[in-house]
């Protein structure tokens, strides 16, 4: 297998198409597609500013076409005794083609990304993981936190 690279930005119409096959898999076949233009420019700063990097595997026969991808962000928050930079990283969007799946090409993905993070000077990462992704995950070193996330969603913000 050929290791993970940094995406290009000719990449990113294939990381969306991932993601919508990671969708399909969770069962939202048919998100609203509204909020993708939005997303994609963010990716693309966010890319450019260093705070996030997407890592994909390339088909070896067609090194246009995307097996697997995932991205790392980092948020800046305040530095804390337990997280001295403030530097937190989020792993989303992993994803690969079905047809692909236990060959390894997630779980090397899931290195680079975490890689990454430990060269921009980040030791703690967060993710949300499927039942079925949770094990690749846990075999990491990622484990349930010991609180509790809570979310909120203001009604009047889309």
């Amino acid at each position: 297998m050929k290791a993970p690279e940094l995406a290009t930005p000719d990449d990113i119409d294939q990381i969306f198409e991932l993601t919508y096959l990671m969708w399909a898999d969770m069962g939202y076949a048919n998100p609203d597609r509204s909020w993708e233009p939005g997303a994609r420019a963010e990716l693309t700063r966010q890319i450019a500013s260093g705070m996030s990097a997407a890592f994909v595997i390339r088909d070896p026969r067609d090194s246009t076409r995307l097996l697997a991808s995932g991205i790392a962000m980092i948020h800046q928050r305040l530095p804390q005794w337990w997280c001295p930079t403030g530097r937190i990283g989020h792993v989303c969007w992993m994803s690969t083609r079905a047809e692909h799946r236990n060959k390894g090409f997630g779980a090397a993905v899931l290195q680079s990304i975490l890689d990454w993070f430990v060269a921009n000077n980040t030791a703690i990462a967060d993710l949300n993981a499927t039942e079925s992704g949770a094990g690749l995950y846990q075999k990491a070193g990622f484990e349930a936190p010991t609180y509790s996330l809570l979310r909120w969603h203001a009604p009047s913000v889309s």
